[in-house]
């Protein structure tokens, strides 16, 4: 059976980024998800269509097909009292690299990460931890099988953008139930 849309996949894969590893999803533990729903990068997907269960894949995608480029104006300064809940400055989330989902004024949610804490001000970056990185991924498709009308039906009442490896952005998702690193807000 190959990858096309509507079918459940899995897939062992390492993510390399300048050389080191960042992410893994082992053989015994994969990432599992339904193709063509958006839950991963476009780039990703279009990469592992028609592959079939066994095929091994390499490819790398470019910052502008990841997590897009990283830009400074993504760097923010906010008040520090917006960390103060019932009268009490948060302070566990005040530690430099800490993710803190922010809501924004459109109420959305974004993640940014804790860069300089001040006097008064939090220099927040919510650029994703991978913006400007060229990502290699190289790994194999462990299972692929057809999902029951049933199961569609369940993932679109109860859709998370985050159900697979990544991140709630506009570059597209991931991450989800391995822990594994840049997954900060899976349930968004």
């Amino acid at each position: 059976m190959l990858v096309e849309k509507d079918r459940k996949v899995a897939l062992s894969y390492v993510l390399v980024v300048d050389g080191k590893e960042v992410d893994r999803a082992e053989s015994s533990n994969p990432l599992e998800f339904v193709y063509g729903h958006g839950r991963l990068l476009p780039r990703f997907e279009e990469n592992i269509v028609g592959l079939a269960e066994g095929d091994e894949f390499a490819f790398e995608l470019t910052p502008e097909e990841g997590y897009g480029e990283y830009r400074e104006q993504n760097i923010v300064r906010v008040p520090k009292d917006i960390f103060v809940i019932e009268g009490k400055l948060q302070e566990d989330l005040l530690r430099i690299g800490s993710e803190v989902p922010m809501q924004m004024r459109g109420g959305g949610t974004m993640i940014g990460r804790v860069k300089e804490v001040g006097e008064s001000e939090v220099t927040m970056d919510f650029n994703h931890e991978l913006a400007g990185k060229f990502l290699q991924f190289s790994g194999r498709v462990e299972h692929v099988d057809e999902v029951s009308s049933e199961e569609l039906a369940a993932m679109h009442e109860h859709h998370c953008c985050c159900g697979g490896h990544g991140d709630c952005d506009e570059g597209g998702c991931g991450c989800g139930d391995h822990g594994h690193g840049h997954c900060h807000s899976e349930g968004c």
